[in-house]
């Protein structure tokens, strides 16, 4: 979505998926685009057509196929199990490659391809007009988006919203995922050659996969980016290249970075380079897979207005079409009490709330403390959360502040219920947008064994028992140093299961966490990697139960969060209500907010 031809382009670039393929569909059954592409390029295009369309191919006898369509078959089933979303986002990709500016060639309202109509067969493809006949519109948000689920919140050490409509989203978990058993935590068996251990790399879900990026390891900083896929729990190194534009280069070895995803791009975003390569200025880069999404490039994207020092540490939240940046440390460590937003449409990045040092500290609308290692989590559709981190001299914060980005207004917020104790390095995510999940982390002195829940509706801190779970379950600060893990099967469980949000058996500072959510409203937390005296690479996955977190938790907690709670109750993010008012109790903010967050 940065290439040249989008960047003349911001509609394009910020078109969601399937739009995005349903448009390109269109633009490849236009002959003068359809006559630049060789036989290979066209029998790739029907595959992966095919495949986003219909799924895979089912296996038949080849006898007595013409050679043509024998030739089609056999590029379809070789597309194998690839989910939907991928398939979508790899015919974009081979059309960007064979034609930058395809996007001028869609042909207008009137004369569009469905989303069933084959747009790009083998050369001797029937006599057709340029739009292929009257479909059923390709903006159609009938299509599946992939058998993936949409990362829900952005944080250190965590990841972003994949944005998209409720039709995209699938029913069901992806394959890998969907027997854990709800309430505890596992560590599933995954094939592939694992990546090394790491922490304060960047990991984010995008369509039925993890991506991982970049990290320190043994005190050096790691350039890889490696891709689990949630369907068959195989990991996989992508090569590094040049992408084919010319402008995307081998990444460079970093951490302390973020990866984010919006409208079916990943970006990273800021981050420590070797030899300090990063430049004066926060960076981003667009992911770039090949075509069949085995080698992978960096892309700088371009930004305009007053853009931020580089840093690491920083925290990088997705909101709608915008990223928010807040806090971090620079190369001269100085920390940092800056706020940015970046409009992802423009690429465009205006500064907000006080930061630099300009606020008065304790005033009514300071920033806060400076600080490195904190999370952050988008409340509603305009406030930005933050927790925790550290600061000067190593002081450790469990403070929560919000960020209105509207008005650039800065509060720090009392929520009920007992504060977790101060923490840096630590990743959450949000569950069924309610439930703020806070796992790992350190205080410069030891680890920090226990999870913290934030009820974002009614802006209390639940008691989960995290750490009296974990003890149960044998679990410490450790872990085997190298990541080992005893036990097979599918999956080794962990945890007690009868806390709220037992915390993982392997826990430490720099790890990630992202959440897979589906519009059926299962959903699971991903952990990887971390630093607990040793770098780790263990993947644990912990579902969340239908009742979350209400089975776990005192009654009259449960009566004043949901007064009828049941299993069926959905957490789809589509169904779950974003916080509607503000917390009930006086205590909860220190200035009550003039409108509820929506």
């Amino acid at each position: 979505a940065i290439d040249p031809a989008h960047r003349r382009h911001p509609t394009m670039a910020a078109m969601p998926y399937p739009d995005k393929f349903y448009a390109a569909v269109r633009a490849s059954a236009v002959p003068a685009t359809e006559a630049l592409f060789s036989d290979e390029t066209r029998l790739l295009l029907y595959a992966l057509l095919q495949q986003a369309n219909e799924g895979p191919c089912k296996i038949r006898s080849k006898w007595g196929m013409e050679l043509e369509e024998r030739a089609m078959y056999e590029t379809w089933v070789n597309m194998g199990k690839m989910d939907k979303f991928e398939a979508m986002r790899l015919f974009v990709k081979l059309i960007d490659e064979e034609k930058p500016d395809w996007w001028k060639t869609i042909p207008p309202p009137g004369f569009e391809n469905g989303p069933g109509t084959p747009a790009v067969p083998p050369s001797s493809r029937p006599d057709a007009s340029p739009a292929g006949g009257g479909g059923d519109g390709g903006g159609s948000s009938g299509g599946d988006g992939g058998n993936g689920g949409s990362v829900v919140v952005a944080s250190a050490g965590a990841c972003s919203s994949l944005e998209g409509s409720d039709s995209e989203a699938p029913l069901d978990l992806p394959a890998g995922l969907a027997d854990l058993a709800p309430g505890r935590w596992a560590r599933p068996a995954n094939a592939g050659a694992r990546p090394l251990p790491r922490y304060q790399h960047g990991a984010v879900v995008a369509g039925a996969r993890v991506y991982v990026v970049g990290g320190s390891y043994r005190g050096r900083f790691m350039s890889d980016t490696h891709e689990l896929d949630l369907n068959t729990l195989t990991w996989r190194k992508l090569e590094p290249e040049q992408a084919p534009s010319g402008s995307g280069v081998p990444l460079i070895p970093c951490a302390g970075h973020r990866v984010v995803s919006h409208g079916g791009e990943v970006y990273l975003v800021g981050g420590r380079f070797k030899a300090g390569a990063g430049g004066a200025h926060l960076g981003i880069l667009r992911m770039e897979l090949s075509a069949l999404g085995k080698a992978v490039a960096w892309v700088p994207v371009d930004t305009a207005g007053v853009k931020p020092s580089a840093r690491r540490g920083l925290s990088a939240t997705v909101l709608g079409d915008e990223l928010a940046v807040f806090g971090g440390e620079d190369a001269d460590r100085k920390y940092l009490d800056d706020a940015h937003v970046l409009d992802l449409t423009t690429m465009t990045w205006r500064s907000v709330g006080v930061g630099g040092g300009n606020g008065k500290a304790g005033g009514k609308n300071a920033p806060p403390t400076p600080r490195a290692e904190h999370t952050a989590a988008a409340w509603g559709d305009d406030k930005l959360l933050i927790f925790g981190g550290t600061g000067a001299s190593f002081k450790c914060f469990n403070s929560l502040h919000v960020l209105h980005l509207t008005t650039g207004r800065w509060q720090e917020l009392n929520p009920g219920g007992a504060a977790p104790s101060p923490r840096a390095g630590h990743a959450g995510a949000v569950t069924g947008g309610r439930y703020w999940c806070i796992v790992g982390g350190g205080n410069n002195q030891n680890g920090v064994p226990d999870t913290a829940l934030l009820d974002l509706e009614l802006m209390r801190w639940l008691d989960v028992g995290g750490s009296k779970a974990r003890a149960a379950a044998g679990g410490g600060r450790g872990g085997s140093g190298d990541g080992s893990r005893a036990g097979g099967g599918a999956a080794e469980s962990l945890g007690d299961g009868g806390a709220a949000f037992p915390a993982p058996a392997v826990v430490g500072e720099g790890m990630s966490l992202c959440a897979v959510e589906v519009a059926g409203g299962d959903a699971v937390l991903v952990a990887f990697g971390g630093y607990n005296g040793a770098c780790q690479q263990e993947v644990q996955a912990f579902r969340v139960p239908p009742d979350f977190p209400f089975s776990a938790l005192p009654s009259s907690i449960v009566d004043a969060a949901s007064p009828s709670p049941s299993p069926s109750r959905s957490r789809s993010p589509s169904r779950s209500p974003r916080p509607s008012s503000p917390p009930t109790k006086a205590s909860a903010l220190s200035e009550a907010p003039a409108t509820a967050p929506r």
